[in-house]
Order: C-alpha cells, then sequence, then structure tokens
C-alpha cells in the first residue's frame, strides 16, 4: 500500500456518462427536427474528497472543510 495514504476525489464518472450521452441525444434529435432545441445548461454533480495524509496538513484541512 501506499504511504503516505493518498488524498482522492471521488467523480460520479458512470452519472457523468449517462449525463453526457443523454445530452447527446437531445443535441442529434434538435439537429435533425425531432426534438427542442434547448439552450446551453450547465450541470453541476456532486463530487467527494477524501483527505487523506499526503495532504501534509491533515487536521487544519478537516478543521476548515470538515470531514
Amino acid at each position: 500500500l501506499m504511504e503516505p495514504k493518498l488524498t482522492t476525489v471521488n467523480l460520479p464518472v458512470y452519472k457523468m456518462g449517462l449525463t453526457a450521452c443523454r445530452l447527446l441525444f437531445d443535441h442529434i434529435e434538435a439537429v435533425l427536427g425531432e426534438g427542442p432545441d434547448e439552450p446551453r445548461q450547465k450541470i453541476f454533480l456532486p463530487l467527494s474528497m477524501k483527505i487523506r495524509q499526503s495532504s501534509g496538513q491533515t487536521d487544519r484541512i478537516k478543521t476548515i472543510f470538515g470531514d
């Protein structure tokens, strides 16, 4: 195992792919005239960060951001 333990970010990759496919299909339908032409939109998906020893300031970061 790695020492120090690495800080990691958990991305919702499945949901990101699913959302990208839905947006692509919607766009294709709009181009073909089979669906409404939706305006651009921003989509925010939740992510999480697991702070571990590799950040060097574990206690300080936990104080700022919480667990």
